[in-house]
């Protein structure tokens, strides 16, 4: 991997996020059985990207939001054009909370999350940090669990790999809704 953006070859795998449990809890129903693999989904998400970013950080409240916002348009609008949807439902929930301000940053990390190429728009640091492992790299991983040993990110896959079960190795639903 090239680029300013380091990673952590080995790292304390953080396997609860108490904002994340509440969002995916309030949409249960709209996910179904596909509520266990979805949030591990955003688990290995908001992992990838402590793992890339400075030793110590802990995820800003702004990508647990967006982590936890950024596919859930696939269940709630039954379709896999959902990036609209998931910001309408971040844009909802970060009103309800009284976290307007964040909206610009959360939006821009729903946006660009599968973009291939860099970033470098209004909040570069976190919408890149974000969009590297969830374009190509991290959704090949999710998909195969199939990193070479040779691949930077493979040690962070490799610690990883206790998020996964049979049911949450999917991204999206098991059967389209």
């Amino acid at each position: 991997m090239s680029g300013s953006l380091s990673w952590s070859q080995t790292m304390d795998v953080q396997t609860r996020f108490l904002l994340v449990e509440e969002v995916i809890e309030s949409f249960s129903a709209a996910l179904g059985r596909d509520r266990i693999a979805y949030a591990n989904h955003v688990l290995r998400v908001l992992n990838f990207f402590r793992s890339l970013s400075p030793p110590g950080n802990d995820c800003p409240q702004q990508v647990i939001i967006a982590a936890a916002f950024h596919d859930l348009g696939i269940w709630t609008a039954g379709t896999f054009d959902y990036l609209g949807p998931s910001i309408r439902l971040a844009r909802d929930y970060l009103e309800s909370v009284n976290l307007n301000h964040l909206e610009p940053e959360v939006e821009a990390i729903i946006v660009q999350h599968h973009k291939l190429t860099s970033y470098r728009g209004p909040f570069a640091s976190t919408v890149e940090t974000f969009r590297r492992p969830t374009s190509s790299t991290y959704h090949w991983c999710n998909w195969l669990w199939g990193a070479s040993a040779a691949h930077p990110l493979s040690q962070v896959v490799a610690s990883q790999r206790r998020l996964s079960s049979p049911v949450s190795r999917a991204h999206g639903p098991s059967v389209p809704p």
